[in-house]
C-alpha cells in the first residue's frame, strides 16, 4: 500500500515511473554520469536525455559538462529535487 501510495505522489509531483527512478539512481550515487543512468535503466542515452531535459525543466536537476570531456554529463539533484524524493518517500499509505 505504501508503494502505491508513493507512487500516486509522485504522480502528483508531475513525475512519471522513468523520471522517478531516474530521480532514486541519481540521490543514490550523488552525482552520476548520464550515462550510468541509460545504463541502469536499460534505455537509450537519447531517451535519458529527454528524461533529464524534463527533470532539468522541473529544476530537480542539475547538468555540468566535465572541463576535461565535454561529452562527458554530470546530474546531481538540487535542493528542490532532493526535498521531492522527500516527499514523496515519506507519503502516509
Amino acid at each position: 500500500m505504501k508503494l502505491q501510495a508513493q507512487l500516486e505522489a509522485a504522480l502528483m509531483h508531475g513525475l512519471n515511473m522513468r523520471q522517478l527512478v531516474s530521480l532514486l539512481i541519481i540521490s543514490d550515487s550523488g552525482v552520476v554520469r548520464a550515462t550510468t543512468i541509460s545504463r541502469r535503466l536499460g534505455i537509450a542515452s537519447a531517451s535519458v536525455t529527454i528524461i533529464l531535459d524534463k527533470l532539468e525543466h522541473m529544476h530537480l536537476i542539475a547538468r555540468t559538462r566535465t572541463e576535461l570531456d565535454r561529452r562527458v554529463v554530470r546530474v546531481q539533484l538540487t535542493q528542490l529535487g532532493t526535498a521531492t524524493l522527500h516527499a514523496i518517500a515519506n507519503v502516509q499509505a
